[in-house]
C-alpha cells in the first residue's frame, strides 16, 4: 500500500477564511494545507492536497489516486450532494476514502444531509472545522501504517514458518500459543483440536 495520500477539495473551498465565516471560520485553505502537509510529514505520509471548482478535474484527480494512493480524503464541497459521477470515481477506487465537511451538514439545509459520496466512504467525518482534516489523515496515517505492519509480520512469519496472530475462538476454532521460541513478534497463536464438537 502506497504512502501517497490524496487531499481533494471541491468547489468554493477556494475560499475557505472569506466566505460565510460563521459556517467555516477564518483559515484559509493555504492554512489548511499547511497543517495537513506537517501532518502528514510526522505520519510518514505523501501528500497531494488539491483543490477544484470543476467537477471533471476532481474525477481526473480520483483517477489518478486509483492507481497512485494508499488512501484518499475528499471535502467533495456541494457536488457530495449532486454527484453520481464523484459517487462513480470513488466506487472504482480499492484504497480508503474519508469524507470531510468542515460545517455540520446535518444542522443545515434538508439537500445537505444526503451525500452521494458517504455511501462509498469507510468514514465521514463532519463539523470538526478544519480539523476534520487532521482527523482524517490521521485515521488514513492508521490504515497506512497498519498495513504496512501487517505485511512486515506475515513476511517475517512466512520466512520463520510462524503463524500469524488470529483471534481466539473464531469460527469454533481455539488457539493456543506457541512456545517462546518460535514467537516472532507479539502473540503467536496456532490453532488447536477443540474438546467439543
Amino acid at each position: 500500500m502506497s504512502r501517497i495520500v490524496y487531499l481533494l477539495n471541491g468547489p468554493n473551498l477556494n475560499l475557505l477564511g472569506k466566505r460565510e465565516l460563521h459556517l467555516y471560520g477564518h483559515e484559509s485553505l493555504a492554512d489548511v494545507q499547511q497543517a495537513c502537509a506537517a501532518q502528514a510529514a510526522q505520519l510518514k505520509l505523501s501528500l497531494e492536497f488539491r483543490q477544484s471548482n470543476a467537477e471533471s478535474a476532481l474525477i481526473d484527480w480520483i483517477h489518478e489516486a486509483r492507481e497512485r494512493a494508499g488512501g484518499l480524503i475528499i471535502n467533495p464541497g456541494a457536488y457530495g450532494h449532486t454527484s453520481i459521477a464523484l459517487r462513480d470515481a470513488l466506487a472504482a477506487c480499492a484504497c480508503p476514502i474519508l469524507e470531510v465537511h468542515i460545517s455540520n451538514v446535518y444542522q443545515r439545509e434538508a439537500f445537505r444531509h444526503h451525500s452521494y459520496v458517504s455511501a462509498v466512504a469507510a468514514g465521514v467525518i463532519v463539523g470538526c472545522g478544519t480539523q476534520g482534516y487532521l482527523l482524517a489523515l490521521q485515521r488514513i496515517g492508521q490504515v497506512v501504517e497498519g498495513y504496512h505492519a501487517a505485511r512486515a509480520l506475515k513476511l517475517v512469519a512466512a520466512r520463520e514458518q510462524v503463524l500469524l496472530p488470529i483471534c481466539a475462538g473464531i469460527h469454533g476454532v481455539l488457539y493456543e500459543e506457541l512456545p517462546a521460541a518460535e514467537v516472532v513478534r507479539g502473540l503467536m497463536l496456532r490453532p488447536i483440536k477443540p474438546e467439543f464438537d
